[in-house]
């Protein structure tokens, strides 16, 4: 009974009648044609490649939701509510980049070192290069999305001023940066009426920047100098002589014309031309709002396009915190005048406390004076020459404790060492002054210094949230002296002197005398030699060379300063001359007297003797003279003799086959005198 109703019924009657019903036979398995298989197979193929292609433009979707949609949509910044997202950062920094890109190149081709131009054009490049790959990064530059975080704050905080700015004043404004600069669409801030020792001030950097053209005043031709290198004929007296170079003839510092006595061209002075500028018309108000409009246009599709920004996105993210900006700043500023108090102080700046305590001791010790103690211990690298001076300086520009200490020390006072981020101070006051008049860089100074303390303040009370890591405001890392410091005395290098060596003049020429003067000379210009010149013949020659000081000489040619005279004429010798006279320039010549006074001259070409006296000769061979007593001889061909060399100062090497192209200063052959063969 228990398993009664687990049977079937069949199994229950088989068993009472103990038979056993058979199994009925299996079935056996259908046979697939080959076309089933195959269809099978390609309904499989199909589904696996619906699968695959959901699958991949699921990717694709995602893809395209996160770069079109989810990533330009990121929040990277909120300030007070508004939120800066990636899509309007990619066009700010683009925009951004192409303004660097555009300044770069423009420096590139106004420079005129060509290194500079090549550096400016390698950053136009650079920021193009980062330009193209801004769109679609996650990168995030904290200098760009901190710009645009301050414009935010400078949009949102209008109302607190009370100020608004319309649609209208907007397109207004931004035409106007495209205007004309001599034809404004918006009427220039009314500059306040100078202090007077301001307009002062002004007045004398108009002066300063005023060109003053100086007209030379016409100079005639008989006061014009002659140029050094004209050669003058040979009735004319060189300029080697002083007497005659005090005289009529002109200095032999040439002035740019020759003069007509040389042979040169009349000189004709020019003034100056003057050129006269002519008025710019005047545009009108129509014509001016024209031309903007074109810029714009043009603008728009040089820039804007290329930063992948529109009209309205320039509105919003530029044009905007531009002119709300102006418009706080001008608020903001309006409180500081042209004047303001002021105190001329000095400082120390140490590192330690010690070290300052130290310093403080010593000077009001009078152990060492301020001065002396800036310049040896000071770390401040920008005042310490100048013994710490700081200048002029008002409130507002120091840090503050250094300001609070400096400005509640009376004058001729030094305060104890106080702390700022930099170090320790020592500040001693030396002047004070109410009201006194601003520079136009202190009031630069002054008002970004306002914007910025403002700025902070707004940055420190809005909500602000943002992508970049939360670091502290960076310190800098010197210390920053006033504008109008003293600047720092920079030495001029010292540029080593050369002294050139003066040659000597040669003995005076006596009125007997009369050398004559070689026609082919150029004399120079100025009779003192710009580099030592060594005297063509040294008077000490070598025992073995003998050279022939005067070449053959008729008894009717007159000698070239020879040393072998007449009876008739006595000129005097050269009695010695050492190895640093030069007997290149004559002091002192008569009128009579034309020597040659180029120290660059060339050879002197001593005139050939004619047929008819080539058998008088005299052969003079150069000896040198104990004295300055000359030699006298007969001119007869038995008899000659030896006479001092430096009886004539135009000896040449080359004068003569016989002589030898190097002298020796040491050798010093007999002076008594020899008798020379008869040739």
């Amino acid at each position: 009974m228990s398993d009664r109703g687990s049977r079937s019924p069949k199994e229950r009657a088989s068993n009472e009648r103990g038979t056993k019903v058979p199994k009925a036979p299996e079935t056996r398995q259908r046979r697939i044609s080959r076309a089933e298989r195959e269809a099978k197979r390609q309904r499989q193929i199909r589904l696996g490649i619906g699968i695959t292609a959901v699958a991949l433009l699921a990717v694709l979707i995602g893809f395209a939701t996160w770069d079109y949609v989810i990533k330009p949509r990121q929040v990277l910044a909120t300030v007070d509510g508004t939120r800066i997202r990636r899509e309007d950062y990619w066009k700010f920094r683009k925009f951004e980049l192409y303004q660097q890109m555009a300044q770069y190149s423009q420096f590139s081709q106004m420079v005129g070192d060509q290194q500079q131009a090549q550096q400016y054009s390698s950053l136009a490049l650079q920021a193009q290069t980062q330009m193209n790959d801004v769109w679609g990064s996650t990168s995030v530059n904290d200098a760009t999305l901190q710009q645009m975080i301050d414009n935010i704050i400078y949009v949102q905080s209008l109302d607190d001023f009370n100020l608004t700015i319309t649609d209208e004043e907007l397109e207004l404004w931004t035409l106007n940066q495209f205007a004309p600069s001599e034809a404004p669409l918006i009427e220039p801030t009314v500059t306040p009426t100078f202090v007077p020792e301001r307009a002062a001030w002004a007045t004398q950097t108009t002066e300063a920047l005023t060109p003053t053209v100086d007209v030379a005043p016409t100079e005639s031709a008989d006061s014009l100098t002659p140029i050094g290198g004209a050669s003058p004929s040979a009735d004319e007296s060189p300029a080697a002589s002083p007497e005659i170079a005090a005289t009529e003839v002109a200095s032999p510092i040439a002035s740019p014309m020759a003069s007509p006595e040389i042979g040169g061209a009349t000189p004709i002075v020019e003034a100056s031309p003057v050129v006269t500028m002519e008025p710019t018309p005047t545009m009108s108000a129509e014509q001016a709002r024209t031309s903007a409009e074109t810029e714009w246009q043009s603008y728009q599709t040089s820039v804007l396009s290329q930063a992948e920004m529109s009209v309205e996105d320039y509105y919003r993210l530029s044009a905007r915190p531009q002119l709300a900006q102006q418009k706080i700043q001008a608020v903001i500023t309006e409180e500081i005048g042209q004047t303001a108090d002021q105190i001329h102080a000095r400082h120390i700046l140490v590192a330690t406390e010690e070290l300052a305590n130290q310093l403080y001791s010593d000077i009001t010790g009078g152990v060492v004076d301020f001065v002396t103690a800036a310049a040896q211990s000071s770390t401040d690298t920008s005042t310490a020459p100048n013994g710490g001076d700081l200048g002029w300086f008002s409130r507002g520009v120091m840090v503050a404790p250094f300001e609070e200490v400096a400005f509640a020390t009376p004058a001729g006072s030094i305060a104890p060492p106080v702390q700022s981020p930099f170090g320790w101070h020592i500040i001693e006051v030396l002047e004070t002054q109410d009201d006194r008049a601003l520079t136009d860089d202190q009031i630069s100074q002054l008002q970004s210094s306002a914007m910025q303390n403002w700025l902070t303040e707004q940055q420190q009370r809005l909500s602000i949230s943002s992508v970049m890591a939360p670091t502290p405001t960076p310190a800098s890392s010197s210390f920053v002296p006033p504008i109008d410091a003293p600047p720092v005395p920079t030495e001029a290098p010292v540029i080593p002197t050369v002294e050139f060596a003066t040659p000597e003049a040669s003995p005076i020429v006596t009125e007997e005398a009369t050398p004559i003067a070689d026609t082919q000379a150029t004399p120079a210009a100025s009779p003192v030699a710009t580099e030592p010149v060594a005297p063509v013949a040294s008077p000490v020659m070598t025992e073995e060379a003998t050279p022939v000081a005067s070449p053959v000489v008729t008894e009717e040619a007159a000698p070239v300063a020879s040393p072998v005279v007449t009876e008739e004429t006595t000129p005097v010798a050269s009695p010695a001359v050492t190895e640093e006279a030069s007997p290149v320039a004559s002091p002192a010549v008569t009128q009579q007297a034309t020597p040659v006074a180029s120290p660059i001259a060339t050879p002197l070409a001593t005139p050939v003797a004619t047929q008819a006296a080539s058998s008088a000769t005299v052969v003079v061979v150069a000896t040198p003279a104990p004295d300055s007593t000359p030699v006298t001889g007969v001119s007869t061909p038995e008899d000659c003799y030896e006479a001092s060399p430096v009886a004539s100062p135009f000896a040449s090497p080359m004068a003569s086959p016989y002589a030898s192209p190097s002298a020796s200063p040491m050798a010093t052959p007999s002076a008594s005198p020899v008798p020379c063969a008869t040739p």
